[in-house]
């Protein structure tokens, strides 16, 4: 009997022809189960790392994140500083090395002080369209035909 494949991509179509073959080679197929059950039980240990490695990866995600906003806060903060000691001594541009800060007028923006009382003509109604799929699925089940779709099923790998 030549060796067992290492691969499941190798193991699965094997097992598939042994169970097709009239002279069905029980202990071909048996050592073929064996083989294809190790290399399904590492993988799932594998994913069950990777899942290690995903969580912790999020919580880093989490970490910067949260490191970014302080950051970004400090930056406005300092900005703040800055423009408020430069209004107060009445400073209004400064130039050193390659940097230079200058206080600008902003252009005007609109600030809206009450949205009930501002005129129709000036407000824009946006309108949403979103499936219902779930209204679909159960009038599908109960035996209407819904145009532009239809119900398929499928199948998942669940690890536990």
């Amino acid at each position: 009997m030549e060796g067992v494949p290492t691969t499941l991509y190798e193991i699965a179509p094997e097992m598939r022809q042994l169970m097709t073959e009239e002279d069905f080679d029980s202990e071909r197929f048996d050592a073929l189960a064996i083989a294809f059950e190790h290399k399904a039980e590492a993988i799932t240990h594998f994913t069950g790392e990777l899942d290690g490695f995903i969580a912790m990866g999020k919580e880093e995600i989490k970490r910067i994140q949260a490191r970014v906003k302080t950051a970004e806060n400090r930056k406005q903060s300092l900005k703040e500083y800055l423009q408020g000691c430069m209004q107060e001594a009445e400073i209004y541009e400064l130039k050193f090395g390659t940097k230079s800060v200058k206080i600008a007028k902003n252009p005007p923006r609109v600030v809206i002080d009450d949205e009930q009382s501002i005129p129709a003509k000036y407000k824009v109604i946006e309108t949403i369209t979103k499936i219902d799929k779930a209204g679909i699925k159960n009038a599908i089940k109960t035996g209407k035909e819904v145009s532009g779709c239809h119900i398929e099923s499928g199948t998942s790998l669940r690890i536990r």
